[in-house]
């Protein structure tokens, strides 16, 4: 099998100079060499993202924490606290509700935007009481998708 990375007879020197033209004309590649070699960033690397299946679960974890803090943003106009952040996310995944809805909504995460989370965004609750509005809306929301399904599978019929 012929090398593949580096082409026979190239020295360093070229090497680096067509490398340095691709970082200053990719910002992808710029920032991968500098995420990589952010010491914080390699620690979270080395212990949550070993497998496919932690990769696919931190990808999660992270479209659910930035769509609440985009929610908090826009609720209350300031940054939500890592304490508050994390008590959040905590009950998103203690609730069997919130959190099959959270797994439904961010199952493919391809194409996960802020404007495609309103329902989910809504049932965010910042404060400590459990309350029945956010149980009542739960429902009713599981009521309408199951009414858009019947719409748009008897639309397919037609």
């Amino acid at each position: 099998m012929d090398q593949l990375v580096v082409k026979q007879g190239e020295s360093l020197v070229e090497i680096e100079r067509k490398g340095g033209k691709i970082l200053s004309e990719n910002k992808f590649f710029s920032d991968l060499c500098s995420l990589m070699k952010n010491v914080e960033f390699l620690k979270f690397y080395d212990e949550y993202l070993k497998d496919w299946s932690d990769i696919q679960c931190m990808i999660f974890y992270m479209k659910l924490y930035t769509t609440i803090d985009y929610e908090y943003s826009n609720r209350f106009n300031n940054k939500i606290s890592d304490e508050a952040m994390t008590y959040t996310i905590k009950q998103i995944m203690e609730n069997r509700d919130t959190r099959r809805f959270a797994f439904d909504l961010f199952k493919d995460f391809k194409d996960i935007s802020h404007k495609n989370t309103g329902s989910f965004r809504t049932l965010l609750n910042f404060d400590d009481k459990e309350s029945k509005k956010k149980k009542k809306k739960i429902k009713k929301l599981k009521q309408l998708e199951n009414e858009i399904l019947l719409v748009e599978n008897s639309e397919k019929n037609l």
